[in-house]
């Protein structure tokens, strides 16, 4: 049904095209059954009893006409919504997803506290708490983007669950009942990148989840 909707939210041509044909072949098949009853021929009806004799019509012209119209404009008004209604429930279904795309990110909300080297500086730790009135299911975090580099030459970091090719990262979750990064959990993020981070120099982080929603930091190795 979406395709009768074109990429400016119109009515496809096609559509009115063939509401015009519903509309014109209801229109003379009316008019021809107008004019077949109101031409019937006189009927003559005997009683051999006492003989009388009834002349006159089936029905009348304007009983006849009013009758097929009503009719006509019963099958235009179905046919017009036949064509027209698909294409309105299409056109609506783009703004309930996307109403129900802001939904998910205006509750969706964290902070990153933290970020340091490990001990042998081959990894970078970040601090990432959930302060949003909605939790983020273990099966949606890895799809998280996370960027890191130096100022100016940042780069993607792919997620690798064993972490062990760089680059890469991983997470787990601090204060956890469960797999999901529940609000006011922690999420600690192990970050293996391809150079060692270097002292006295910015690095750039951007953390974001999978609606969307990011939220970036700078920090030097000290």
């Amino acid at each position: 049904m979406s395709d009768r909707i074109n990429d400016t939210g119109i009515i496809d041509i096609s559509d009115i095209n063939r509401l015009r044909y519903h509309y014109y072949l209801t229109a003379i098949c009316s008019f021809k059954l107008v004019y077949v009853f109101s031409n019937l021929p006189e009927f003559i009806q005997t009683d051999k009893g006492n003989q009388k004799v009834r002349r006159g019509r089936r029905m009348s012209g304007e009983a006849i006409s009013s009758a097929i119209l009503t009719i006509a404009s019963i099958i235009c008004a179905f046919s017009f919504v036949s064509v027209v209604y698909p294409s309105v429930i299409s056109a609506g279904d783009p703004i309930i997803s996307r109403t129900n795309a802001m939904g998910d990110q205006i509750q969706t909300d964290f902070e990153i506290l933290h970020e340091t080297t490990a001990d042998d500086g081959s990894e970078v730790h970040i601090w990432v708490k959930n302060v949003g009135p909605k939790g983020i299911s273990s099966g949606l975090i890895p799809r998280s983007d996370l960027f890191f580099g130096e100022v100016g030459k940042f780069e993607r970091i792919p997620y690798d669950e064993n972490g062990s090719l760089a680059p890469c990262w991983n997470y787990s979750i601090e204060q956890n009942n469960d797999d999901n990064w529940d609000k006011g959990e922690t999420l600690q993020i192990r970050l293996k990148p391809v150079d060692v981070p270097v002292s006295r120099v910015k690095y750039f982080i951007k953390f974001s989840s999978y609606n969307g929603v990011s939220e970036e930091a700078y920090f030097t190795v000290s």
